[in-house]
């Protein structure tokens, strides 16, 4: 069977996230690139990896959470910087029902753009 080739547009990756079922992935691995809004998980030191929360341009009302994100700047990443990842995306519902849209766990940072 051959593998599912993500589209090119972020608007359509992000248009297939939001028709997902709970808890269900995109049946591709997809790259995105955003402005880092919120810090939501700290660097950790002992796993190396950071969850923020991003917004492509475009598409600032469906923002895109990378849950455990690693690779190189994942300990210097900021509020206003441009992060381009890769990885796997799910429409994630946690306990209480919330639910969100993000890379899961071992997405990794492609390329880090510092804001000035």
């Amino acid at each position: 069977e051959e593998p599912v080739v993500a589209p090119e547009d972020p608007a359509q990756i992000i248009a297939d996230a939001l028709a997902l079922e709970e808890n269900a992935s995109l049946p591709y691995a997809c790259t995105l690139t955003g402005c880092v809004v919120s810090i939501d998980t700290e660097y950790s030191e002992q796993y190396g990896n950071v969850s923020v929360t991003m917004v492509v341009a475009g598409l600032e009302n469906y923002p895109v959470a990378c849950y455990r994100l690693q690779g190189e700047g994942a300990a210097t990443i900021a509020v206003g910087d441009t992060v381009t990842v890769s990885g796997n995306l799910n429409h994630y519902v946690n306990k209480d029902g919330v639910s969100s849209y993000q890379f899961t766990a071992k997405c990794v940072i492609v390329e880090l753009v510092k804001a000035q």
